[in-house]
């Protein structure tokens, strides 16, 4: 967050209608302490004093050890450089990326920030011109690297979502898919190292044939024509047609790239795949293109849409448009990751992967198991319990989301908070019962996740047997 305001408050961001863009101008901050200073050798690297950036070295003198050692020394957090350099810096730090992401020293959001923004460095390179066999050498590098952050570490996602730029030109966005989809596959279970870098590489680049589309198309907030829709359409048979006289790239990355705007139904494009003929990877970089579009500023739109309210349209479209499998076991990626909500997808999560043709066992997936937990989502209401005097005052009465259930409590998605012990009555309309199911239950957990939402743990005033907790959770599912 730190970076992040450094970067806001120095560079500032250009304006194109009134919408943010990439570019940006001025001086990029550097976090010293977290870059190797090779990294900054042969650039003009400043300091800023309130008002002004000072020159510290110029390009003709080598940034070196005694320089960042005298910098660390004085208590400097950023150096600065100016934005024209951003290429060379982004080169160094790209061959530099590995040593910062496996230094114990250094915070893991810091780590998330700078893996952040070299993706998105790369990835405006890509989209600037069409690659060639040196930019995908650079792709796999990266890929490769981000690998390493998210399988490391469980918070490395929620780190990386947060930092990330939510407007929808295209680099942004495929930097901000390929993360969301590496960390999505490991959370799964995918260890194969070669599985997971195709992954991260064909979501890298499955927009890149939008480099044919003419900008003003891409970024319009005009209603389209019919002539236009099939020219940004094109964009996913033209990427294709480039990628492919790169023999090494393998089939998944194709798939990636060639079928992340086809739908169940038949109705989505280039060529209307349906049902089986549409692969595994398709059908999972799909449904994460979707949420990251929903979760972005578009041309047309001035917000973006709520995490919850994406993943309830994301839903509702399955499974005549999506795979019900992969949107379930996504909604439980999404659950755990930013609202630390425990989850279990384990029945999703291996058809997935034997779609994949990757055999696991229990002991092979992350993130330990608590089958004394019964997972699934269920919209209820809830209402604080309160002793006035002698009497029993019932609150106002507010939706919630029941995501757990066990013998002995319930785990809630509140977009209220709540005092820890506070009583409270939760009802849980069970349709295929035909009645509601009440609980009296004390919070004896709130998490606040800073966007708005709660992530509750309370405790059943009266104990459930685990056949009444089976029984509601078979009702549910």
């Amino acid at each position: 967050k730190k970076l992040k305001m450094a970067v806001d408050e120095a560079l500032g961001k250009s304006q194109i209608s009134g919408k943010r863009s990439c570019v940006q101008v001025g001086f990029l901050p550097v976090p010293i302490a977290s870059v190797p200073p090779e990294s900054l050798a042969g650039l003009e690297v400043y300091i800023y004093t309130n008002p002004t950036y000072n020159l510290y070295k110029s390009g003709e003198l080598e940034f070196g050890i005694k320089d960042y050692n005298r910098l660390l020394d004085a208590g400097t957090e950023y150096v600065y450089i100016e934005t024209k350099n951003h290429q060379k810096y982004y080169d160094a730090i790209e061959n530099a990326l590995a040593g910062i992401i496996d230094n114990k020293n250094i915070a893991l959001e810091c780590k998330c920030e700078i893996l952040y923004a070299t993706t998105l460095a790369l990835t405006q390179e890509l989209t600037s011109e069409l690659p060639d066999a040196t930019t995908l050498n650079k792709v796999d590098k990266l890929t490769q690297n981000t690998i390493n952050l998210v399988l490391k570490d469980q918070e490395a996602f929620g780190h990386l979502f947060n930092i990330s730029n939510h407007d929808f030109y295209t680099a942004t966005h495929a930097s901000n898919v390929s993360i969301m989809l590496l960390s999505y596959a490991g959370k799964i279970g995918i260890k194969d190292t070669k599985t997971l870098n195709d992954l991260g590489t064909g979501a890298l680049l499955h927009d890149i044939g939008k480099i044919f589309v003419p900008q003003q198309l891409l970024n319009t907030s005009e209603q389209l024509s019919k002539s236009d829709f099939q020219i940004i359409q094109n964009h996913v048979a033209k990427g294709v047609e480039h990628l492919q006289q790169f023999s090494s790239l393998s089939d998944i990355v194709i798939k990636l790239i060639a079928e992340h705007h086809e739908k169940l139904n038949g109705k989505g494009y280039p060529n209307g795949l349906a049902g089986d003929e549409i692969s595994i990877y398709g059908r999972i970089i799909t449904i994460i293109d979707m949420f990251e579009a929903m979760t972005s500023v578009r041309p047309y739109r001035n917000s973006a849409l709520p995490v919850e309210q994406a993943m309830d349209l994301i839903r509702d479209m399955a499974p005549e448009q999506l795979d019900e499998n992969i949107v379930n076991s996504f909604t439980n990626f999404i659950d755990s990751t930013l609202y630390n909500m425990k989850s279990d997808s384990q029945a999703q999560d291996e058809l997935i992967l034997q779609a994949m043709g990757i055999e696991t066992t229990t002991e092979d997936l992350p993130f330990g198991r608590r089958h004394q937990r019964y997972f699934f989502r269920a919209r209820s209401t809830l209402r604080t319990v309160n002793k006035v005097g002698n009497k029993v005052e019932l609150g106002p009465e507010h939706m919630i989301i029941v995501h757990d259930i066990s013998q002995s409590g319930l785990g809630l998605l509140s977009n209220r908070q709540y005092l820890i012990d506070q009583i409270i009555c939760v009802v849980m309309n069970i349709p295929q019962q035909k009645k509601e199911m009440k609980y009296l239950a004390s919070v004896k957990r709130a998490i606040d996740h800073g966007d708005g939402w709660y992530t509750i743990g309370a405790e059943l005033l009266k104990s459930q047997t685990q056949q009444q907790v089976i029984d509601i959770f078979e009702a549910l599912k």
